[in-house]
């Protein structure tokens, strides 16, 4: 008969041990590949959260004028880093006591904004276009064209009105009109308007027309639709914020000499002046987010308030997938090990009864090295059908062992970060959970039936050794 033949046949012959075998080896098969579930879904999650995160840094230089000749000497330097792919600086303008209006240019209000957002921009491609956090309707962002003054309208809510009539190449005008200071004496509240000039800036070129996207996830604070419920967002270009500082910095050069005492304790040279408030950094590659972050710390003078990005977020969530990996590495080990003594002895027991078939063999002349390939064939048999249905159980498992293991540690998470700053980039809760996967993959697949057959053949070491020692004549006895 030959080896095959014996094989298929021991097996059939023997529907108890076999069965026995088969269950031993799915239920430590189970714990073997729900420890390997956890272990890919720990090392995917990292994976995943890396390859959705863009690499992006924030600097928030504060809103005011400070050392504006510093910071831009650093995002210059930024600019030039090689693990950069893209930068936009952002600026404000300190208009203390006006107010803006965007105006047609026969004098028309465009809006019924008491103040509108304006955000000067160095870039032809806006930040927020790249994070699909605005979608471009007509026309182009920006030419930062130094010769001409450029707007991009942004709808930022539902609940704003759009422009009526505007269309590409349309002139508007910015108005400033000063700001009203209301003034409460004996209970009577009365309006006081500041005695200083209206000032306008004509011919400002509507370039593009773009709108919000509803889905976009809020991150970045200047387009928060909580703090710009009831305004739009208008993007110019860095040549047009200058011109209107300009026009800003010349007035105020005259009424600050008119009224002295009305700006008393205000730095009178900063009035009017542009000043740059952000600065959007995306990175090439998200590894080099830690170092990046360290290096302008280095360039750092003084003049950055803050510096935000996923770098926290990452870690912690490496943390969590350490902790987790960790745990499904002890799990394994103990489920490795608890498999081959368990077997071993179970293999061992059923090679003690079989002791007279294996003397019938030896004394016709079979080789011991046949007998121990037919008893480890039956092994592999049943195990490798053993491994097959626990590769199913095991993943079920292992996703409810998982899923638990994860909602603790995001329990942890969650604390950490509800004292961050709202400003913050940081990681969601729903996103980590998403992108924790412990479906059946190929990998997991492979994984569980190479340990398995591991397992087994380790197993069948100790007790096929014992062949070897027999003698058929004491196996017969």
């Amino acid at each position: 008969m030959k080896l095959l033949d014996r094989v298929f046949y021991s097996i059939k012959e023997k529907p108890v041990k076999s069965l026995l075998i088969l269950l031993v080896v799915c239920l430590l098969g189970t714990f073997m590949s729900a420890s390997f579930s956890i272990y890919q879904s720990t090392i995917n999650l990292e994976k995943k959260i890396k390859e959705d995160i863009s690499p992006i840094v924030l600097i928030d230089w504060g809103v005011y004028v400070s050392n504006e000749e510093e910071k831009e000497k650093i995002t210059n330097q930024i600019k030039k880093d090689e693990r950069v792919s893209f930068v936009e600086n952002r600026y404000g303008l300190n208009s203390r006591d006006y107010d803006l209006l965007i105006t047609y240019e026969n004098g028309e209000n465009v809006l019924n904004e008491e103040h509108c957002n304006l955000l000067g921009v160095d870039n032809t491609i806006l930040s927020d276009y790249l994070d699909n956090e605005i979608f471009l309707l007509s026309g182009e962002m920006l030419e930062q064209n130094k010769n001409e003054k450029e707007i991009f309208y942004v709808q930022i809510s539902d609940r704003t009105v759009m422009y009526e009539n505007l269309d590409l190449g349309d002139g508007l005008v910015f108005y400033l009109k000063p700001r009203s200071y209301t003034s409460t004496l004996n209970g009577e509240t009365t309006i006081i308007y500041p005695p200083f000039p209206n000032l306008k800036l004509e011919n400002i070129k509507v370039v593009g027309i773009g709108e919000n996207n509803s889905n976009r996830d809020g991150r970045k604070y200047h387009t928060d639709e909580t703090k710009f419920a009831d305004s739009n967002l208008h993007y110019v270009s860095k040549y047009t914020m200058e011109q209107l500082s300009k026009l800003l910095v010349d007035v105020y050069k005259d009424i600050t000499q008119m009224y002295p005492d009305y700006f008393y304790g205000y730095k009178l040279e900063d009035l009017g002046k542009m000043y740059l408030n952000q600065t959007y950094i995306r990175l090439k590659n998200i590894d080099d987010l830690k170092g990046f972050i360290s290096d302008v710390h280095k360039l750092d003078k003084g003049d950055i308030k803050d510096i935000y990005s996923f770098s926290d977020s990452i870690n912690d969530v490496g943390s969590i997938v350490d902790r987790m990996s960790l745990i499904s590495i002890i799990t394994l080990i103990i489920a490795c090990v608890s498999a081959v003594i368990l077997l071993s002895l179970v293999i061992q027991i059923f090679v003690h009864e079989r002791r007279h078939e294996i003397g019938i063999f030896i004394s016709l002349g079979e080789s011991k090295k046949n007998i121990i390939k037919q008893i480890l064939l039956e092994v592999l048999i049943i195990g490798m059908l053993g491994i097959s249905l626990s590769v199913f159980s095991g993943n079920i498992i292992g996703s409810r062992l998982s899923e638990g293991l994860l909602d603790k540690q995001m329990e942890q998470y969650t604390q950490v970060n509800t004292n961050l700053s709202e400003d913050a980039y940081q990681l969601k809760e729903e996103e980590i959970v998403n992108a924790f996967d412990t479906s059946i993959t190929m990998e997991y697949v492979v994984s569980v039936y190479a340990g398995g057959l591991i397992v087994l053949v380790v197993s069948c070491i100790y007790p096929t050794r014992s062949i070897l020692k027999m003698k058929a004549r004491k196996m017969l006895m």
